[in-house]
């Protein structure tokens, strides 16, 4: 087994988002706006000169977090750390 590659990513945005009808919720924030950082990383071990073994990790920040509604109803939450991880097996033909 062999290392073959390696590498890193990372971003930084901000987001923001405005509501069509502030009129109908007016006891929530009509505007909001929200920072995201990413960072991720892979490896890949070559197993054979065309069979590999690839791993792959990225996080995603929100800061602060956000609650999205829709009339008094809370939709979706955006906040805090969230984790995705990711593993495969990569042929070349």
């Amino acid at each position: 087994m062999r290392l073959e590659a390696t590498y890193a990513t990372t971003t930084a945005t901000m987001t923001s988002g405005t509501s069509a009808t502030p009129s109908v919720a007016q006891a929530h924030d009509g505007e909001v706006v929200s920072g995201v950082i990413t960072a991720g990383g892979g490896v890949t071990f070559g197993l054979d000169a065309r069979l590999s073994v690839v791993a792959e990790a990225e996080a995603l920040f929100f800061w602060p977090s956000v609650a999205i509604q829709i009339g008094n109803s809370e939709v979706a939450h955006v906040g805090s750390a969230t984790l995705f991880a990711h593993a495969g097996l990569l042929a070349r033909f």
